[in-house]
């Protein structure tokens, strides 16, 4: 709004923003005192003088008028003296004449006030988010302590138990060495009477010794310590000596165990004797909760696809070596119960049958430990199948073993034995990988291009020659970062990205029978990816670290288990055609 005004602060004359701003016309405005126009809010009377002298000294002076809406608004003022010079020959004398200019700043202002406000919100979330990220410290620290404090006392857990148990284990050997010496009749004979009791105290003596071996091997688990071999084996062999083990037994209670075998080459890649422990623990549990009329099944081959819940490292083949029982069942909550150490589905079954509730729990995390799991079926009253899941396997025609088992002996070597890497520096070469995939995908494309093997690379669009390259990598970055972040393979994050990777490993494998690749090429496809990405990493770490080494062969075990889902895929896509 513009006003003239008068030196007695009269209005004489205003633009139509001036009288639409004073909730009038120009005759109601022209002659009317200036503050009376803007109808000036204050709680002391304003003299316009001194009010258009202040605002010229000031430059700017804030006032708050009421609005045409009969609000309260803000306006800055403005006024510039401008004398009037008497004409010459005339009788007018000299006068003066303020310019006024009033601004509404109200909506700029109510927004300064809500930056204000906002402001000191800020400052006092930011001043509680400090206080919580310094009690969050506290807390951290005290958890980092009680974590330390926890670890230093499950360690000497572990090594009293351990020292116990060797300190147990010489006493009942040299019980069972005694009372062997006293049934073969030294130093003199024994009556029949005494033999038979005799016999009940060895037998009482390597009960003992087998509880005592599965409290020890409790401790050497949850101690770290216990060492499997990841090496090829065949079922057949382990099988055999498991039953060779349960069957005296099983005939004492009158029960007939089956077997049913896919295939005699069926083989795996683990610790044989860790395995061999396994299925007897199993065996024995069926034996132990079946009755004399019941049946018992044992059941092996191969499969891509473990049952839902197993905990895998890898992405398969796995073998498999099923037990079915027609004994009493466990109830579905009880499932998770019975792995749990000193557990068993049901405490009073439990003392009523014997044993020391280890066996599941060994038997599952020694299986853990070789890349494999327990997985259990059952409800109350229907049996139950336990089924020990491996690496698998295979042996061709002429005696050679399946590549896949070199892989996945290496991986698990580099995994520490199924333990979890515990190994720093994975997320951060994971992150540089995911930021490095264009070069990685262009590495690639260059290498088929040149390579003669893929002469017909050249008549292929880019889009078609990277496939589904981009995800695989991604994901497999991914992977190690889930891995260093985790503490390991166990995750559900870790088992997503496995499942993805299977599932754009057989995408790909199909589309490259489809594009006419053979198996060689799609093979050497994998084996280039896999170099450049090593290439990669060497690049960005730092020379001879374990970290570095961890990681590369990590990733190598994850692109090899892509190009065995390729290939696999790629010969069934062969197959349907």
């Amino acid at each position: 709004a513009v006003f003239s005004v008068d030196g007695s602060g009269r209005v004489l004359s205003a633009n139509a923003a001036g009288e639409a701003m004073a909730q009038g016309d120009r005759a109601s405005v022209v002659g009317a005192r200036l503050l009376d126009v803007l109808d000036v809010a204050s709680p002391q009377p304003l003299a316009e003088r001194s009010l258009l002298e202040r605002a010229a000294r000031e430059g700017v002076i804030e006032l708050r008028f009421r609005t045409a809406s009969q609000e309260i608004g803000v306006g800055e003022l403005r006024a510039v003296p401008i004398p009037v010079v008497q004409l010459a020959g005339t009788a007018t004398s000299a006068t003066e004449v303020w310019a006024v200019i009033l601004h509404d700043v109200t909506e700029h202002h109510a927004a300064n006030a809500q930056l204000r406000d906002l402001a000191m919100e800020l400052e006092t979330q930011t001043e509680e988010l400090q206080t919580s990220a310094e009690e969050l410290a506290e807390r951290t620290t005290e958890a980092e302590r009680a974590r330390d404090t926890a670890e230093a006392a499950n360690r000497a857990r572990a090594d009293f138990i351990a020292t116990m148990s060797h300190e147990i284990r010489t006493p009942i050997n040299a019980i069972i060495g005694y009372t062997q010496l006293l049934e073969l009749g030294v130093p003199e004979p024994a009556s029949a009477g005494q033999r038979v009791q005799l016999g009940r105290v060895t037998g009482a003596a390597r009960h003992l010794l087998g509880l005592v071996d599965d409290v020890l091997d409790m401790a050497k688990v949850d101690a770290g310590e216990l060492r499997v071999r990841h090496e090829f084996a065949l079922v057949s062999r382990v099988v055999a000596d498991a039953l060779n083990v349960v069957r005296p037994l099983a005939l004492e209670r009158n029960l007939d165990i089956g077997e049913r075998t896919e295939v005699d080459s069926l083989a795996y890649i683990g610790d044989e004797t860790r395995a061999r422990q396994i299925l007897v623990n199993l065996l024995s549990n069926a034996i132990k909760f079946t009755g004399s009329s019941g049946r018992i099944t044992l059941e092996c081959g191969s499969s891509d696809a473990a049952d839902p819940g197993a905990r895998l490292l890898g992405g398969g083949p796995w073998t498999h070596v099923r037990v079915t029982d027609t004994g009493i069942g466990i109830a579905p909550e009880h499932h998770a119960r019975v792995f749990e150490p000193f557990v068993q589905a049901e405490t009073g079954l439990t003392r009523s049958k014997g044993g020391s509730g280890l066996g599941l729990t060994i038997s599952r995390r020694l299986a853990r430990l070789m890349g494999g799991d327990v997985t259990v079926k059952s409800a109350q009253g229907q049996g139950a199948a336990f089924t020990l899941w491996l690496p698998g396997a295979t042996v061709t025609a002429d005696g050679v073993v399946d590549a896949t088992v070199k892989q996945v002996v290496r991986a698990e070597r580099a995994l520490g034995g199924g333990n979890g890497l515990g190994v720093h520096g994975l997320a951060d070469i994971g992150a540089h990988i995911r930021g490095r995939l264009e070069d990685v995908l262009a590495s690639v494309a260059a290498r088929l291009g040149a390579d003669p093997m893929f002469a017909h690379a050249a008549t292929l669009r880019r889009s078609e020659l990277e496939d589904h390259h981009l995800a695989f990598l991604a994901d497999i970055a991914t992977s190690l970062v889930v891995i260093d972040e985790t503490g390991g393979v166990s995750s559900e994050l870790y088992r997503n990205g496995s499942e993805i990777q299977r599932v754009v490993s057989g995408l790909h494998g199909r589309l490259r029978h489809g594009q006419g690749w053979s198996e060689a090429q799609l093979e050497r496809e994998a084996v280039i990816m896999a170099e450049e990405i090593e290439a990669l990493v060497r690049r960005h770490t730092p020379a001879g670290g374990r970290d570095v080494q961890t990681s590369i062969e990590v990733l190598r075990y994850l692109i090899d288990q892509g190009r065995v889902v390729s290939t696999q895929a790629y010969r069934q896509a062969a197959r349907d055609a």
